[in-house]
């Protein structure tokens, strides 16, 4: 299952992890790997997001911190009633597209969607506001909530960053959307002798709209491939 938590800096943390303990409207949930880093504070009453898959469905429930963060577990405190919703998976395909990403200002989640709100209102292309840090121009996994890449520089797992998505075709256009780092993997060396990582995001700020586009590009681009 996956386990989010908010931050106090109004960012939030994603692992996986396994349950290894649960009584009295308590369990104890084991990270996986070496958990959280140790720069991140995470305090006990925090919101905790757990959610597991199952097929094509995802299945999520909120509850509580019980005490700060120390090592790798985490003591989670459920309400008195858990409400359990359902929801599909988005769909989730390999494309090829260009994809450009930048830092924000600051981390702080607050002034990212204020930079956010402002790239996805202006008029034009909004060159002038956005100042990519990176640039792709390869295959993406794609989905309406994240999507995967490959770059050469290994991004900090909780990182924010702008992201501006090229949509060729018929829906030609960009997309503004802000995506979190939640799992980076280093790769082996490829024949040019250069490192790359493997890249996971999920899309924290994204406008319904967009989404759509998303979706219907990733299902124009399947029927191609079949």
């Amino acid at each position: 299952m996956s386990v989010g938590v908010d931050l106090p800096d109004r960012s939030f943390a994603e692992d996986q992890a396994t349950v290894v303990a649960s009584d009295r409207g308590e369990i104890l949930l084991n990270l996986c790997g070496k958990g959280f880093p140790e720069h991140m504070q995470v305090n006990g009453g925090a919101r905790v997001v757990i959610t597991r898959a199952e097929g094509r469905n995802f299945y999520h429930c909120t509850a509580q911190l019980k005490e700060d963060l120390t090592s790798s577990s985490l003591k989670v405190e459920l309400p008195e009633r858990v409400t359990v919703t359902e929801r599909r998976e988005y769909s989730r395909s390999d494309v090829i597209m260009q994809l450009h990403y930048a830092y924000p200002s600051s981390q702080e989640m607050g002034l990212v969607i204020d930079e956010w709100e402002e790239l996805r209102n202006c008029s034009g292309d909004c060159s002038s506001g956005f100042l990519p840090t990176g640039s792709i121009a390869s295959r993406v996994n794609l989905s309406g909530s994240g999507l995967r890449f490959k770059i050469k520089e290994c991004l900090s797992y909780g990182t924010l960053l702008h992201l501006r998505i090229e949509i060729s075709g018929d829906a030609a256009g960009h997309i503004h959307a802000v995506g979190s780092i939640i799992r980076t993997k280093e790769l082996l060396p490829e024949m040019n002798r250069l490192e790359y990582y493997s890249t996971a995001m999920s899309l924290k700020m994204i406008e319904s709209g967009a989404r759509q586009k998303l979706l219907h590009h990733i299902i124009k681009e399947q029927r191609k491939a079949v």
